[in-house]
């Protein structure tokens, strides 16, 4: 998460608000090399994974959308419109995947629980409420990041004013970077782990067993009675 941290925030912050003045990288060159930093660790962690996931795909493209509205010296009001279509698209193919097998909660749960435990600790009928309490919390994280729109658009509006392809643009560029983690990227990632903890607490009072005791990680543990 640190490493994600400097790569997507820290260096482009950096680049952005301190080195893209005429008598450092200039505008262009600095919002290259800004961008590069959180395109490239997308490319690395697909690579590492061996995987192409959508949400990695969504965030590169992204990053090529902002460095266009820079490069092709666009109205900066196109910035804040791919600001606020990237999570109401992500956010609407997560709530449209609730109902499938790449339901976002189900698919999180495959992961970190151990499914004999699981099975073991579920009867039929506990299991189908179990698993429609994940469909819901995969509806509402959907609801969560499509309604982060509305507050992307404006702080993009509010914070990046300036020409696109100038040094004023590049900096504000650094400015919304460093924002959108605090007014956005955090809210939402408690907001998403509320909604988790809601689904895990369900299986707690289905089970009535610890959560920990459920995951992976507890090789040597059994599931209580």
């Amino acid at each position: 998460m640190l490493v994600e941290l400097v790569a997507t925030v820290v260096i482009p912050t950096v680049v952005l608000v301190g080195l893209t003045g005429e008598d450092a990288l200039g505008p262009t060159v600095g919002l290259v090399t800004a961008l590069a930093s959180p395109f490239l660790y997308g490319i690395y962690t697909m690579v590492r994974q061996r995987s192409v996931s959508a949400l990695a795909v969504i965030a590169l493209v992204s990053v090529l959308l902002t460095g266009s509205v820079g490069l092709l010296e666009l109205d900066p009001a196109w910035f804040a419109i791919k600001e606020a279509v990237v999570p109401l698209v992500l956010g609407g193919l997560t709530m449209a995947s609730a109902q499938t097998r790449f339901a976002l909660l189900p698919v999180l749960f495959d992961r970190i629980l151990d499914p004999k435990r699981v099975e073991a600790a579920l009867d039929a009928e506990a299991r189908a409420t179990f698993d429609a309490a994940g469909r819901r919390g995969t509806v509402l994280a959907g609801a969560i990041v499509a309604a982060s729109a509305v507050v992307s658009y404006a702080l993009a509006r509010w914070v990046v004013t300036s020409p696109s392809g100038s040094p004023e643009f590049a900096s504000e560029l650094g400015t919304h970077t460093t924002l959108s983690f605090f007014v956005i990227g955090l809210p939402t990632t408690f907001a998403m782990a509320w909604v988790l903890r809601g689904v895990l607490l369900k299986l707690e009072e289905l089970t009535d067993i610890d959560v920990e005791t459920l995951l992976r990680t507890n090789e040597g543990s059994e599931p209580s009675d």
